[in-house]
């Protein structure tokens, strides 16, 4: 009869170390896509009074061109470029809105390489709470646009 009970005080104790060993799942596996996606989204602005705020075109500046220039990023991967005046001849003149996708790598999606509309490669340089780089490498523009062709590089504030 002790052997019993043992054997059921031993059962007993391995069943509530078992049940209360497991934590809670609450389904808040970690997913660094999903974190990504809310670190790139919202309103990035090109602003002639921040410093660090540049648009280079194969080492030309061209920051005064894109002065104002708004670069949004949605929740749900779409993105939207919005120029202040005019649109500026380049990568955002043919890609204004759409969607984009991270590329897939060997060991799963690259986080620092987006593909726009299934065509414009970017790449992100830096991400962080205050300022996004990104640059967009042998750029060819449909058309004759000879111009605006080569790797184009993008530093970013975060605007409201």
């Amino acid at each position: 009869m002790k052997k019993i009970a043992y054997l059921l005080s031993v059962g007993a104790l391995f069943s509530l170390i078992t049940f209360f060993g497991c934590g809670d799942d609450n389904g808040t596996d970690f997913d660094p896509v999903q974190e990504r996606i809310d670190q790139l989204s919202g309103n990035w602005t090109i602003d002639g009074d921040v410093e660090n705020s540049v648009v280079f075109n194969t080492n030309v500046d061209r920051s005064l061109d894109y002065d104002g220039f708004v670069l949004n990023f949605g929740g749900n991967q779409s993105y939207t470029a919005t120029f202040p005046v005019a649109i500026q001849p380049g990568p955002f003149d043919e890609f204004r809105s759409g969607n984009y996708l991270f590329v897939e790598g060997a060991n799963g999606p690259d986080l620092n390489t987006i593909v726009l509309d299934g065509d414009l490669t970017v790449i992100i340089r830096t991400l962080d709470d205050t300022s996004l780089e990104i640059r967009i490498e042998n750029y060819i523009p449909a058309g004759r646009l000879k111009a605006v062709e080569g790797q184009w590089d993008f530093s970013f504030s975060r605007g409201n």
